[in-house]
């Protein structure tokens, strides 16, 4: 019986592990993103905005609309491609200062639609908006 060494460079056998390594934590990644997604309820009433969220334990944030400030809207090209995008609510809430909508389709017309409940809270309360400074 003959002995042959083989020789070869381990170093590929690293290189694929690592892109191996990578592209699994990429999927676990992006799966627990669209789950999170996946199980998030927002619910629009007249006077306020009821978000549910939470795979494990569901947790229930509740947002007086007449406290909304101000609307930023954010499309980024992933979601842009599926005719999504983000909305984000700057608030006067001390708890919540700022409340992301994520993934959500036709963002303009809910942007448009939202802006104008938020006028009419303000409307309702006499709520009025002064700047200082």
């Amino acid at each position: 019986m003959i002995w042959y060494e083989l020789s070869y460079d381990k170093t590929h056998v690293y290189i694929y592990y690592s892109y191996f390594l990578v592209v699994t934590y990429s999927f676990f990644v992006w799966g627990i993103k669209a789950l999170q997604l996946k199980t998030t309820v927002y619910t629009l009433k007249r006077d306020r905005l009821l978000i549910k969220r939470g795979i494990l334990r569901r947790i229930t944030d509740e947002l007086e609309l007449f406290r909304v400030r101000d609307f930023q809207l954010d499309e980024p090209i992933a979601l842009r491609l599926f005719s999504l995008g983000n909305v984000a609510l700057v608030t006067s809430d001390r708890t919540t200062p700022v409340i992301r909508l994520e993934a959500i389709p036709e963002i303009n017309k809910l942007h448009e639609y939202l802006r104008n409940l938020v006028r009419e809270c303000w409307d309702e309360r006499g709520v009025r908006e002064i700047d200082a400074g």
